[in-house]
């Protein structure tokens, strides 16, 4: 049994909208939050074939069309990355594109942030005097809200992009950074989270992963553990868009009787509110038991609750604490947060449909400014929170993906963050494209 990372795209649906009579209607109400709208050229078939360098995105606020931040993420005729920045620079070239120019594929995507959307535009093609322009209806339908951007295209006179970076990585440091959190990974651990920070301060140890499961040959059980030291790997490529990164890492692992597992993607999606961490349960033949615990060691208790749906009242962490919290708790729900005057953080797993009856997956926390957990060096879990997955026996073989979600806000905890995440979990966006003439 071993994990591998895999990449995770929003499937955003096409769907038909009423016209409403109400002017209203035409008034931007998406939330102002940084969800992502992922779609695939293939839902814009009149920009196919355009230059990626003449595409620029707008929104209509107060009477005015403004360039708003966005990006195009080029996948290859395998369907695989075009990196920006890549071990193996033949992996930074598109094999659909004409040479020396960035085509726009089919399987290419455009991202932009929900953040970004306005209201109904105004006579788009004559305003923002381009050769062709699509109005994009962006949808919520779980909030009922509803906003507008227009991506167009420019042949020549082409207009200054938006001067708006979320995102930024700096890869000789390995270090990812959004508005509200930076992230710092091991260059001596490939994937072990070196330091975590939220508004600028240090607020986390590392994330871990521990594995155990039994394989059974025959009458000889073998067990075998993991953790997020054992694997190998290099990274592979990293796209540095102004709205997300995505970096690649391919991973190898050894495992018992001369085994081994050579070469996994492993795929890391970053936005400026959320980062997503796709993992693969593997189950053979051979595995009669596994269990997984995915958790975040925090530090200098940066947070003072805790929050989850499998609890009335939020529980108090640190001095305040009772004893009781100092052990692993078996909560029950399916997120947990954590909030305090600093901010917060909340935790989701979405397993896939075929397995959720196959494994339990449980919240998961640790409250011990004194524990010690190998192959830490150092003490202290303050507190240790994140998820619990068990299989259950006879757990069908196969190949099986498990989304990690880690969502961070500037402000302590609301339900309203919740209820954003899980919007983002179940795909529930949904858009519309319409040509401009």
């Amino acid at each position: 049994m071993y994990i591998k990372c895999l990449v995770s795209c929003l499937a955003i649906l096409i769907t038909n909208v009423p016209c409403f009579g109400s002017t209203d209607y035409y008034k931007k109400n998406v939330p102002l939050s940084a969800d992502p709208v992922i779609i695939s050229g293939s839902d814009i078939p009149k920009m196919i074939a355009t230059e990626i360098d003449g595409l620029r995105m707008f929104s209509y606020r107060a009477g005015v069309y403004e360039p708003i931040p966005f990006q195009v993420d080029q996948r290859n005729s395998n369907g695989d990355w075009v990196w920006d920045v890549a071990l193996d620079q033949e992996k930074t070239f598109d094999d659909e594109d004409i040479k020396g120019k960035k085509i726009f594929d089919e399987n290419d995507l455009l991202v932009f942030l929900s953040k970004d959307i306005g209201e109904k535009g105004v006579s788009p093609r004559k305003y923002l005097n381009s050769v062709l322009v699509m109005e994009i209806e962006v949808i919520e339908p779980a909030t009922n809200s509803t906003g507008w951007t227009y991506l167009a295209f420019y042949d020549t006179d082409i207009p200054k992009v938006s001067q708006v970076r979320y995102m930024n990585y700096i890869p000789d440091e390995q270090r990812i950074i959004s508005p509200i959190y930076e992230v710092v990974y091991s260059k001596d651990h490939i994937g072990v989270l070196k330091e975590m920070k939220l508004n600028g301060q240090l607020i986390m140890d590392r994330i871990k992963f521990r594995i155990n499961a039994k394989f059974k040959l025959g009458f000889v059980k073998i067990p075998l553990n993991f953790n997020e030291e054992d694997p190998t790997g290099y990274i592979d490529g990293s796209i540095m868009g102004p709205v997300r990164i995505l970096q690649r890492a391919v991973v190898s692992m050894r495992l018992p009787l001369g085994l081994k597992i050579s070469d996994i993607n492993c795929d890391h999606l970053y936005y400026p509110e959320h980062y997503e961490v796709p993992l693969l349960f593997s189950i053979s033949s051979l595995v009669k038991k596994a269990s997984l615990l995915l958790s975040a060691d925090y530090i200098k208790y940066p947070f003072q609750k805790v929050h989850s749906n499998g609890d009335k009242l939020p529980l108090i962490l640190g001095e305040n604490s009772s004893e009781t919290l100092q052990s692993i708790l078996n909560m029950e729900g399916d997120w947990i947060a954590l909030s305090g005057n600093l901010g917060s953080v909340l935790n989701m797993v979405k397993l896939p449909d075929n397995i959720e009856e196959d494994c339990t997956v449980k919240p998961y926390m640790l409250d011990d400014p004194n524990g010690k957990n190998i192959p830490e060096n150092y003490l202290g879990s303050e507190p240790e929170v994140g998820f619990e997955i068990q299989t259950k026996p006879g757990i069908r073989k196969g190949d099986y993906n498990i989304y990690m979600f880690f969502f961070l806000s500037s402000n302590p905890f609301q339900p309203e963050m919740k209820e954003k995440a899980i919007n983002i979990i179940k795909r529930t966006r949904k858009f519309r494209v319409i040509n401009v003439t």
